[in-house]
Protein backbone atom coordinates (compact mmCIF):
# COMPACT_ATOMS: atom_id res chain seq x y z
CA UNK A 1 0.00 0.00 0.00
CA UNK A 2 1.64 3.60 -1.16
CA UNK A 3 2.94 5.57 1.89
CA UNK A 4 0.90 8.61 0.39
CA UNK A 5 -2.56 6.93 0.69
CA UNK A 6 -3.90 8.87 4.09
CA UNK A 7 -6.93 7.88 6.35
CA UNK A 8 -9.12 10.80 7.55
CA UNK A 9 -11.39 10.30 10.45
CA UNK A 10 -13.70 13.24 9.40
CA UNK A 11 -17.32 13.11 9.90
CA UNK A 12 -16.99 9.26 10.53
CA UNK A 13 -20.05 9.08 13.13
CA UNK A 14 -20.53 5.33 12.57
CA UNK A 15 -16.91 5.37 13.93
CA UNK A 16 -18.18 7.16 17.39
CA UNK A 17 -21.20 5.56 17.90
CA UNK A 18 -19.51 3.64 20.97
CA UNK A 19 -18.98 6.99 22.54
CA UNK A 20 -21.67 8.81 24.93
CA UNK A 21 -22.72 11.82 23.58
CA UNK A 22 -21.09 11.87 20.03
CA UNK A 23 -24.05 10.12 18.80
CA UNK A 24 -27.96 11.26 19.28
CA UNK A 25 -30.82 10.11 17.48
CA UNK A 26 -31.25 12.33 14.17
CA UNK A 27 -28.30 14.17 15.48
CA UNK A 28 -24.99 14.74 13.98
CA UNK A 29 -22.20 16.00 16.38
CA UNK A 30 -18.91 17.69 14.53
CA UNK A 31 -15.85 15.02 14.29
CA UNK A 32 -12.33 15.76 14.78
CA UNK A 33 -9.88 15.49 11.55
CA UNK A 34 -7.25 12.83 12.07
CA UNK A 35 -5.02 12.63 9.39
CA UNK A 36 -1.92 9.71 8.17
CA UNK A 37 -0.80 8.25 6.01
CA UNK A 38 -1.62 3.98 5.77
CA UNK A 39 2.06 3.52 6.04
CA UNK A 40 3.83 0.38 8.03
CA UNK A 41 6.40 2.59 9.02
CA UNK A 42 4.27 5.77 9.92
CA UNK A 43 4.02 5.16 13.82
CA UNK A 44 0.77 7.10 14.86
CA UNK A 45 0.85 5.50 18.75
CA UNK A 46 3.22 4.40 21.09
CA UNK A 47 2.57 2.82 24.71
CA UNK A 48 5.89 2.92 27.26
CA UNK A 49 6.30 2.23 30.27
CA UNK A 50 9.65 2.73 32.14
CA UNK A 51 10.82 2.56 35.75
CA UNK A 52 11.15 5.71 37.73
CA UNK A 53 14.71 5.32 37.99
CA UNK A 54 15.69 4.67 33.90
CA UNK A 55 16.01 7.51 31.92
CA UNK A 56 15.64 5.12 28.80
CA UNK A 57 12.65 4.34 27.79
CA UNK A 58 13.47 1.33 25.53
CA UNK A 59 14.21 -0.51 28.78
CA UNK A 60 10.91 -1.33 29.16
CA UNK A 61 7.89 -2.94 27.16
CA UNK A 62 6.16 -0.95 24.54
CA UNK A 63 3.40 -0.99 22.22
CA UNK A 64 3.66 0.76 18.46
CA UNK A 65 0.73 1.09 16.17
CA UNK A 66 1.63 2.11 12.64
CA UNK A 67 -0.76 3.64 9.82
CA UNK A 68 -1.20 0.43 8.13
CA UNK A 69 -2.61 -1.31 11.47
CA UNK A 70 0.83 -3.18 12.09
CA UNK A 71 0.94 -3.47 15.85
CA UNK A 72 4.50 -4.16 17.49
CA UNK A 73 4.74 -4.84 20.71
CA UNK A 74 8.31 -5.64 22.23
CA UNK A 75 9.01 -7.05 25.94
CA UNK A 76 12.58 -6.80 27.26
CA UNK A 77 14.67 -9.70 28.21
CA UNK A 78 13.33 -9.63 32.12
CA UNK A 79 9.78 -10.17 31.06
CA UNK A 80 9.01 -13.68 32.16
CA UNK A 81 6.73 -14.36 29.94
CA UNK A 82 6.66 -13.88 26.33
CA UNK A 83 9.97 -11.72 26.07
CA UNK A 84 10.64 -10.38 22.50
CA UNK A 85 8.99 -9.14 19.76
CA UNK A 86 5.08 -9.79 18.69
CA UNK A 87 3.38 -8.06 15.55
CA UNK A 88 -0.68 -8.69 14.45
CA UNK A 89 -3.04 -5.91 12.40
CA UNK A 90 -5.34 -3.87 13.24
CA UNK A 91 -8.41 -3.36 10.21
CA UNK A 92 -8.27 0.46 9.22
CA UNK A 93 -11.64 0.86 10.39
CA UNK A 94 -10.57 -0.14 14.33
CA UNK A 95 -7.83 1.92 13.58
CA UNK A 96 -9.96 4.98 12.80
CA UNK A 97 -12.28 3.65 15.83
CA UNK A 98 -8.65 4.01 17.85
CA UNK A 99 -7.88 7.19 17.41
CA UNK A 100 -11.53 8.24 17.29
CA UNK A 101 -11.75 7.22 20.48
CA UNK A 102 -8.19 8.80 22.06
CA UNK A 103 -9.40 12.09 20.64
CA UNK A 104 -12.91 11.87 22.65
CA UNK A 105 -10.71 11.27 25.92
CA UNK A 106 -9.06 14.53 25.45
CA UNK A 107 -6.04 13.26 25.13
CA UNK A 108 -4.45 15.37 21.77
CA UNK A 109 -5.65 18.43 24.00
CA UNK A 110 -4.10 16.84 27.39
CA UNK A 111 -2.72 20.09 29.72
CA UNK A 112 0.01 19.07 32.15
CA UNK A 113 -0.31 22.35 33.77
CA UNK A 114 -3.53 22.26 34.21
CA UNK A 115 -3.84 18.74 35.41
CA UNK A 116 -1.27 19.46 37.69
CA UNK A 117 -2.94 22.82 38.91
CA UNK A 118 -5.89 20.79 39.80
CA UNK A 119 -4.07 18.00 41.70
CA UNK A 120 -2.53 20.89 43.91
CA UNK A 121 -5.75 22.72 44.89
CA UNK A 122 -7.23 18.78 45.85
CA UNK A 123 -4.06 18.11 47.55
CA UNK A 124 -4.60 21.91 49.48
CA UNK A 125 -7.97 20.70 50.30
CA UNK A 126 -7.29 17.43 52.00
CA UNK A 127 -4.39 19.00 53.69
CA UNK A 128 -7.17 21.80 55.40
CA UNK A 129 -9.14 19.35 56.04
CA UNK A 130 -6.23 17.35 57.69
CA UNK A 131 -6.76 14.16 55.61
CA UNK A 132 -3.41 12.20 54.93
CA UNK A 133 -1.73 12.33 51.57
CA UNK A 134 -1.02 9.20 49.30
CA UNK A 135 3.21 9.07 48.58
CA UNK A 136 4.69 7.80 45.40
CA UNK A 137 7.62 5.76 46.20
CA UNK A 138 9.73 4.70 43.11
CA UNK A 139 6.55 4.52 40.24
CA UNK A 140 7.09 3.86 36.66
CA UNK A 141 6.19 6.05 34.24
CA UNK A 142 3.46 5.50 31.76
CA UNK A 143 3.95 7.45 28.36
CA UNK A 144 1.75 7.83 25.37
CA UNK A 145 2.96 9.50 22.34
CA UNK A 146 0.06 10.74 19.41
CA UNK A 147 1.16 11.34 15.68
CA UNK A 148 -0.66 12.50 12.95
CA UNK A 149 -0.17 14.03 9.66
CA UNK A 150 -3.35 16.77 10.14
CA UNK A 151 -5.32 16.93 13.12
CA UNK A 152 -8.09 19.20 14.66
CA UNK A 153 -10.68 19.02 16.96
CA UNK A 154 -14.31 18.51 16.85
CA UNK A 155 -15.95 22.29 14.98
CA UNK A 156 -12.47 23.48 14.20
CA UNK A 157 -11.59 24.47 10.71
CA UNK A 158 -8.10 24.79 10.93
CA UNK A 159 -6.07 21.62 11.44
CA UNK A 160 -2.67 21.45 13.25
CA UNK A 161 -0.03 19.83 10.24
CA UNK A 162 2.85 16.82 11.76
CA UNK A 163 0.89 17.06 15.26
CA UNK A 164 2.59 15.13 17.95
CA UNK A 165 1.71 15.14 21.24
CA UNK A 166 3.40 13.05 24.20
CA UNK A 167 2.12 12.68 27.78
CA UNK A 168 4.10 11.12 30.35
CA UNK A 169 2.68 10.51 33.91
CA UNK A 170 4.62 8.84 36.85
CA UNK A 171 2.38 6.17 38.87
CA UNK A 172 -0.69 6.92 36.67
CA UNK A 173 -3.04 3.85 38.01
CA UNK A 174 -2.62 5.29 41.47
CA UNK A 175 -2.79 8.84 40.80
CA UNK A 176 -6.48 7.67 39.26
CA UNK A 177 -7.34 5.72 42.14
CA UNK A 178 -6.37 8.07 45.12
CA UNK A 179 -7.37 11.37 42.72
CA UNK A 180 -10.61 10.13 40.87
CA UNK A 181 -11.39 13.79 40.18
CA UNK A 182 -8.72 14.45 37.68
CA UNK A 183 -10.92 13.32 34.69
CA UNK A 184 -8.02 13.79 32.38
CA UNK A 185 -5.84 11.32 34.18
CA UNK A 186 -8.91 8.93 34.47
CA UNK A 187 -9.36 9.44 30.67
CA UNK A 188 -5.94 8.30 29.89
CA UNK A 189 -6.16 5.64 31.97
CA UNK A 190 -8.73 4.13 30.57
CA UNK A 191 -6.57 5.02 26.99
CA UNK A 192 -4.09 3.32 28.54
CA UNK A 193 -6.22 0.21 29.28
CA UNK A 194 -7.15 -0.37 25.79
CA UNK A 195 -4.29 0.11 24.51
CA UNK A 196 -2.93 -2.44 26.84
CA UNK A 197 -5.30 -4.49 26.23
CA UNK A 198 -4.05 -4.33 22.43
CA UNK A 199 -0.93 -5.62 23.20
CA UNK A 200 -1.64 -8.68 25.05
CA UNK A 201 -4.05 -9.12 22.07
CA UNK A 202 -1.35 -9.01 19.64
CA UNK A 203 0.80 -11.20 21.98
CA UNK A 204 -1.89 -13.95 22.08
CA UNK A 205 -2.24 -13.86 18.45
CA UNK A 206 1.16 -14.18 17.50
CA UNK A 207 1.72 -17.01 19.71
CA UNK A 208 -1.16 -18.63 17.91
CA UNK A 209 0.12 -17.69 14.75
CA UNK A 210 -2.55 -15.65 13.43
CA UNK A 211 -2.08 -11.90 12.20
CA UNK A 212 -5.11 -10.40 12.74
CA UNK A 213 -6.67 -8.84 16.16
CA UNK A 214 -9.81 -6.41 16.79
CA UNK A 215 -10.58 -3.63 18.85
CA UNK A 216 -13.79 -4.08 21.30
CA UNK A 217 -16.21 -2.14 21.23
CA UNK A 218 -19.15 -2.07 23.12
CA UNK A 219 -21.66 -3.22 20.39
CA UNK A 220 -19.13 -4.33 17.70
CA UNK A 221 -19.73 -7.87 16.45
CA UNK A 222 -16.36 -8.89 15.97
Amino acid sequence: MSPQRHHTVAGALALLCFLAGYAQAGQSEPQPLIEYPASSDFMVLELTARGAATVDPTQGPFLRIFGDGRVHVRLPPYVRLHPGDHEAYLSHSDLQALLAMCASKGLMEFDRVAVEAEHKKIVQARIAAGSGLPVVIDAGYTILTIRLTQYAPPGKKVATENFEKTIDWEALPQFVSWYPQLTALVQFQEFVDVLTSIRTDTIAAAKRGETSIWLSIPGDEH
